[in-house]
């Protein structure tokens, strides 16, 4: 399938789940595309800057679609209440590496003492008396299980080069208006991020200088969002 192809058909998948979308309305009776709307005028009005709002209405005339661009700013606005669990999950590779070696540790203490002590039967078993009796494999393979999912996780983090849930969301603003409008706008996107995330005085040679260093890592890995929200822009814009 060329490139093209490519394209068509996922602007089509979009435009049918956009086109079930609209059908459905809020307990209120409301269609759904007109509150969607809606919110997307409060969330610019909820900028505190004329200057802000300002550079909304230009993205927005550049190709943005308003409702795209605030979802992205509500993204943005609730990065910093995920960081902590972000940096839990996915934090620093020492912290994340020592404690998967704690965790086998403490799994092959466990099998070795109850190799010992008692014989471990099958731990799905259903009747009380066997869940009791093997209650410590069960323990010992959630312990694996935990250890299983942090080197997902790490991997994941790797993988996609990601430092912080912020970065990710910065990312996707920049290279939605990047696709949307086909410039990276820094000075609109820079205050933007001023007012929502700060610092207040992040301007348009800051926001270039974060674009230069980390852009081109973050698209390698998470290039197909942006896309997918450029795609539904499309059918989005079609109000027909």
């Amino acid at each position: 399938m060329s490139d093209v192809e490519q394209l068509t058909s996922g602007i089509t998948d979009m435009q049918s789940a956009w086109d079930t979308f609209r059908q459905f309305v809020t307990p209120d009776g409301v269609r759904l595309e007109e509150a969607w709307a809606a919110w997307a005028e409060q969330q610019k009005q909820r900028l505190a800057s004329p200057g802000a709002r300002t550079d909304f209405v230009e993205l927005c005339q550049a190709g943005c679609v308003p409702e795209i661009l605030a979802s992205i700013l509500a993204l943005i606005r609730f990065a910093p209440q995920v960081r902590e669990l972000w940096e839990g999950t996915l934090g620093r590779a020492d912290k994340r590496q020592k404690l998967r070696q704690s965790l086998e540790k403490a799994a092959t203490a466990l099998e070795h003492y109850y190799a010992e002590c008692m014989p471990l039967e099958n731990p799905n078993a259903k009747d009380e008396a066997n869940m009791k009796r093997n209650w410590p494999l069960s323990l010992i393979s959630e312990i694996r299980s935990h250890n299983d999912m942090w080197i997902f996780f790490g991997r994941l983090a790797a993988k996609l080069e990601v430092n912080s849930f912020p970065e990710l969301a910065k990312y996707l603003l920049v290279g939605y208006v990047e696709r949307a409008t086909g410039r990276y706008r820094d000075r609109n996107v820079s205050a933007l991020l001023g007012e929502i995330l700060g610092p207040v005085d992040h301007n348009e040679v800051a926001q270039r200088m974060w674009r230069n260093r980390n852009y081109k890592r973050l698209d390698q890995g998470l290039s197909m969002f942006p896309e997918l929200l450029l795609e539904l822009s499309l059918v989005v814009s079609r109000r027909a």
